[in-house]
């Protein structure tokens, strides 16, 4: 019968398996071909301010990066490439035996889980603001203005890293799911007039953007508690409160994962 007890619960020995499970782990490192498509998402914007620029005598400036933030990033491409970034995780662990390996081992399982949160979130913020960047350095953007925008672009990064990276301990059909939830419930219902728009996390990321003033609140007194625009301090509250709900979701998701993996292997023995 195979040993899956945890070694007793200390802050260093729970910080040491996150840097070990996020540095080894990481997709760039671990799953090269299954972040493909993520990075098919993030040169779009590059190849399409490349072309602007070049067949325009004046570079675009500040309003057309931002247009392109707000209206591809946040809308869709975060969501997109974030989806890949999961995808490439805790299925690719399986898939080689390594998520096995780490839960028949005597390491905190909280920092398998937060190890792999880590690795997904760095990696997607980092293509994500690289391709931002490099879109908005090429449109003529200021660069006040490009890095106004990353503190939205690293909220949205983390609430669906986070998600994404969970989801897959849920449903094998993740892929499809995810695609669903970017581009239904956040991508459709954020045009939806009235409090439900309020519902999707692009609302509370577009807080963070510059100029969020200039967001329109629906008139519905009766909600008046989801039609009001939050302030940044809120907005990231609220993800941040998502984000949390989310870790704890998939700490019992991956309890039950350990309890599966050492029933079929007391069993194979």
């Amino acid at each position: 019968m195979s040993d899956t007890r945890t070694t007793p619960f200390t802050l260093p020995g729970l910080a040491a398996t996150v840097w070990l499970v996020a540095w080894h782990q990481m997709p760039l490192r671990s799953n090269r071909k299954g972040l493909v498509p993520s990075i098919l998402v993030v040169l779009v914007p590059v190849l399409i301010a490349t072309a602007i620029a070049l067949h325009s005598e004046t570079p675009a400036g500040d309003s057309l990066f931002f247009g392109m933030v707000q209206g591809y990033f946040v809308q869709f491409a975060v969501g997109i490439l974030m989806l890949g970034v999961g995808l490439a995780g805790f299925p690719a662990d399986e898939a080689n035996g390594t998520l096995s390996y780490l839960l028949t081992k005597p390491v905190p399982r909280l920092g398998i889980l937060l190890g792999r949160l880590l690795s997904s979130c760095a990696v997607g913020a980092l293509l994500v603001l690289a391709s931002s960047s490099a879109a908005g350095l090429i449109l003529g953007s200021s660069l006040k203005t490009i890095y106004g925008t990353w503190p939205a672009l690293i909220a949205a990064s983390v609430h669906y890293g986070v998600l994404f990276a969970v989801l897959p301990l849920l449903t094998t059909r993740a892929a499809a799911v995810g695609l669903v939830y970017v581009l239904v419930w956040e991508s459709v219902l954020s045009f939806i007039p009235g409090a439900i728009h309020t519902l999707t996390a692009t609302y509370y990321v577009r807080a963070l953007l510059p100029g969020a003033a200039s967001l329109k609140t629906p008139e519905l007194p009766f909600l008046a508690f989801l039609s009001t625009r939050p302030t940044a301090v809120e907005a990231v509250a609220r993800l941040a409160i998502t984000a949390t709900a989310v870790t704890i979701a998939g700490a019992e998701l991956l309890r039950r994962r350990e309890y599966s993996v050492s029933r079929s292997t007391d069993e194979g023995v």
